[in-house]
């Protein structure tokens, strides 16, 4: 069974779970609200549940918009890479660079990919980046007109540097802890909320408390992967990366 299907099993249980305590404690330890109380209280819940879904639909679209940046972004830095690898054929000695490249593409997959999976950076994989810069810096263009393509790679790789920097920048990801301790908190409040509402029909009350703890609770998933793009089930992998690392070796191949 993939993670998928064990993600989607461990949130209907939940679901059920605090469904039934919720239930259970409410039957043996009764509210004791009148109908004028039920009504007022009614009001305050259904305020607090518009504020809590709002909070969390702004939470899940803007961590879904930062997800296809990142995605995006990812698509774009080995694009790069290969621009780079096809400028450098024009100039003379310039092996080591797409052999740096090689070696930086292939670190991201390999090693970056795992240290970011952990919510880290790989040294090893830095070190590959500053030798793509050391390797331009060594290739000495012959005339002008080479001079140029190697000023215009100067520029290629300044976009490989901030699609790199967007990149780990996501790493640990961008929601704050007091957005958590919100989410945290009102979620533990809607526990102690359908606690107090009682519609005053069994199965409708099941239905009622499962129906929001299932949709909260994938909501908060829902977050917690969004906000780690490189762990998780939802998580972008380096396949692009790789792909790009055959086409540079495709190139440099005689």
């Amino acid at each position: 069974m993939n993670d998928e299907a064990w993600n989607i099993i461990a949130l209907v249980c939940a679901a059920v779970a605090g469904t039934l305590g919720a239930f259970v404690i409410r039957r043996r330890r009764p509210h004791g609200l009148d109908a004028m109380q039920k009504n007022l209280l009614a009001t305050n819940i259904g305020y607090f549940a518009t504020l809590y879904t709002f909070f969390l639909s702004f939470a899940v679209i803007t961590l879904w918009n930062n997800f296809t940046d990142t995605s995006e972004d990812l698509a774009h830095e080995p694009y790069t890479a290969v621009i780079l690898a096809r400028e450098a054929r024009l100039l003379p000695h310039s092996e080591p660079f797409r052999q740096a490249l090689e070696g930086y593409l292939e670190s991201v997959a390999r090693d970056e990919w795992a240290a970011m999976a952990r919510a880290e950076r790989s040294p090893v994989t830095q070190e590959r980046y500053d030798e793509v810069w050391r390797a331009w810096e060594r290739i000495r263009p012959e005339d002008g007109f080479k001079a140029a393509y190697h000023v215009r790679m100067l520029e290629e790789l300044k976009d490989l540097s901030r699609l790199r920097h967007a990149r780990l920048e996501q790493v640990r990801g961008s929601l704050l802890w007091p957005f958590w301790l919100l989410i945290h908190l009102g979620f533990v409040f809607t526990l102690v909320a359908l606690f107090y509402t009682d519609l005053g029909h069994g199965l409708a009350d099941l239905w009622y408390m499962g129906m929001m703890l299932f949709m909260v609770l994938i909501n908060i998933w829902l977050i917690r992967e969004l906000d780690t793009p490189f762990s998780g089930v939802l998580r972008l992998g380096p396949e692009r990366f790789l792909e790009s690392l055959e086409r540079i070796r495709t190139l440099t191949m005689p």
